[in-house]
């Protein structure tokens, strides 16, 4: 059990770090004592209920749940998460879509650029040049 809390804590630093530098403002590791809106896995975002997952096979039906579960009243429900040699990716119910849009704009009042080691290589860059747009 210390093994998964050692992990679950250290994936939600490295989750504070990456979201710090897209957003350029200071987020942190919540308090991890019970669950529940008053202790999110990461803070520092309004408008947002962030779980954090950094696992290698991710049940995203649970994870969102678990997020919209404890979430505070008007905050969007994502799961933020990836495996070993991925990029983070954020989940979240369609319907939230124009909220989330919402919650980052007041935010922010910089341009939001991609965080280090956010940006694509060479080899998916090329993968979308190979298609035609669609008129």
């Amino acid at each position: 059990m210390t093994n998964s809390r050692q992990k679950g804590k250290a994936g939600e630093l490295e989750a504070a770090h990456f979201l710090t530098s897209l957003f350029h403002q200071p987020v942190r590791r919540g308090q991890q004592f019970r669950g529940g809106s008053d202790s999110p896995d990461v803070v520092g975002l309004d408008g947002l209920h962030i779980e954090v997952k950094r696992v290698q096979q991710l049940n995203l039906n649970a994870a969102m749940e678990q997020s919209a579960r404890e979430a505070a009243a008007g905050e969007v429900p994502l799961v933020l998460h990836r495996a070993n040699q991925q990029r983070w990716k954020i989940s979240l119910y369609a319907e939230d879509v124009l909220r989330l849009a919402a919650a980052v704009a007041k935010l922010t009042t910089q341009p939001i650029s991609p965080p280090c080691g956010g940006e694509q290589s060479e080899k998916q860059q090329d993968k979308g040049k190979d298609h035609e747009p669609v008129s």
